[in-house]
């Protein structure tokens, strides 16, 4: 993890940033753990869904973008959504995300069509290898990595 300066005993802080962040599940986890040592910082969501993310805002009560994640493989929409996160550059990171998983499901072993929904899973990527976090935690289903999805 990056390095952060602080007192002696004061917890490392570590920033989390939540993409596909629905009501915000995940973001709530880590904003009630209380590790030893480390103190998360959630900064905020990001999901497509209006009322999704305004549950998030509600809920957890941080800011939560109303976007495609696919905007944020351009350059300036995620700097545009790291400034309006709070995010810095010299704290760690996790990247925390849990894309849509229906169509990588074992629900849809009969329909052969392709579903669009599986790109996020690269747009995701994208992000990962722009921001170098420190951490990702991704959750879905375990058919996504079965050899018809790569």
């Amino acid at each position: 993890m990056k390095s952060a300066k602080h007192p002696r005993n004061a917890p490392t802080v570590v920033q989390v940033i939540d993409l596909f962040s629905g009501c915000g599940g995940m973001s709530h986890g880590f904003l009630h753990a209380q590790p030893e040592g480390v103190q998360y910082r959630l900064l905020g969501g990001l999901d497509l869904d209006r009322h999704a993310a305004a549950t998030y805002r509600r809920m957890i009560g941080r800011p939560c973008l109303e976007l495609d994640v696919c905007e944020l493989t351009k350059p300036a929409k995620l700097a545009e959504a790291l400034a309006e996160w709070g995010y810095d550059e010299k704290l760690p990171l996790i990247l925390i995300g849990c894309a849509p998983c229906q169509g990588f499901s074992s629900h849809r072993k009969k329909d052969q069509r392709a579903d669009e929904r599986n790109l996020l899973l690269s747009a995701f990527g994208r992000v990962v290898l722009s921001l170098n976090p420190d951490l990702v935690l991704m959750e879905n289903v375990p058919e996504m990595l079965y050899r018809e999805h790569w």
